[in-house]
């Protein structure tokens, strides 16, 4: 089975009962088994013991995995980002009513982001055409794609990208009050579309009863925070933030077997922390809280004395 199918089953059928998903699974593999029988070809050198390829794997492997298969050519790939960007500022300009200056603006900003991302690019073409004859180094090579593959996924675009970083600045502030408020609305709905989706599941899977859904719902709504960015790990991210709340909460509403099948299920997206967490898909932490020093705490109020400055009354600490 392909890492992308495990990962897709793994939160599919993250709620599904063992029979359900069993099914399902065999049938999956059916079906990667006659992919692998057509990419087979890629992987195997062509002499025993020996990673040489001879005339070296080509080209469009390389473009099929930095695109992820959308597009087949480096152009192609620039168009598809330049209509992305070209779409991103229509939507700001829809909400804002942008004046060509300000328009221009973010063009330069997101042109920049697709300069940047063709310079990593080239940078890993060369290396990969260093490569490419040999098999072993390849399968090493292909790594090192996972940054750029990650921002095709998940749109260049992103809180990170210089367009988004200069948006605030380039607008005043009636339009950023509306931008920012726009912004806040469709993440939080996304958020909450794919934690619908997966309370579902559990609702399918536990055997929920309607006051419990109604309050488990309202639960996961007080504790699960927007993601820094979206893209195809979007369940994952419900998941972990599913895997923070306290167990205790959980347990005043679902009985002993509903609580094993949940924290099955929100294991799995607290095993996925690091790579989220690397891959700037978690939300950021909230400051740590600032515990004030013991001689901060018990410093008095100029003026006034302390119990044990105070100086002794008559009879007082006496035996």
């Amino acid at each position: 089975m392909t890492l992308s199918t495990a990962c897709v089953l793994a939160i599919t059928f993250t709620f599904l009962s063992p029979a359900s998903a069993q099914n399902f699974i065999q049938r999956a593999m059916v079906q990667d088994a006659a992919q692998e029988e057509e990419t087979d070809d890629e992987d195997i050198p062509n002499a025993p013991n020996s990673g040489v390829v001879f005339g070296g794997i080509d080209e469009s492997k390389f473009e099929a995995r930095i695109w992820n298969g959308t597009v087949n050519s480096a152009a192609a790939g620039e168009a598809r980002l330049q209509s992305q960007l070209d779409l991103q500022i229509a939507e700001i300009d829809r909400l804002c009513q942008l004046t060509e200056a300000q328009s221009q603006k973010l063009r330069l900003a997101g042109t920049s982001d697709i300069k940047r991302f063709f310079e990593r690019y080239t940078k890993l073409r060369r290396q990969f055409l260093k490569v490419r004859n040999d098999q072993n180094l390849v399968n090493n090579f292909w790594g090192e794609l996972q940054p750029l593959q990650m921002e095709i996924q998940s749109g260049l675009f992103n809180d990170e990208s210089m367009l988004l970083r200069v948006v605030p600045k380039a607008l005043d502030d009636a339009q950023r009050a509306i931008y920012e408020q726009e912004t806040l609305d469709r993440r939080t709905f996304r958020m909450l579309a794919r934690l619908e989706l997966l309370l579902v599941a559990a609702d399918e899977s536990l055997g929920l009863m309607i006051d419990q859904r109604e309050r488990l719902t309202e639960l996961c709504k007080k504790h699960v925070r927007i993601p820094r960015r979206f893209g195809p790990y979007d369940s994952n991210v419900i998941l972990y933030e599913l895997s923070r709340i306290p167990e205790g909460e959980v347990r005043e509403i679902l009985d002993a077997d509903q609580m094993q099948g949940w924290q099955q299920a929100v294991a799995q997206g607290r095993g996925m922390e690091q790579f989220l967490r690397q891959n700037k898909f978690l939300p950021e932490e909230e400051p740590a809280r600032v515990i004030p020093k013991p001689e901060e705490t018990s410093r008095q109020p100029k003026g006034e004395e302390s119990i044990k400055d105070k100086p002794a009354v008559d009879g007082e600490n006496q035996g």
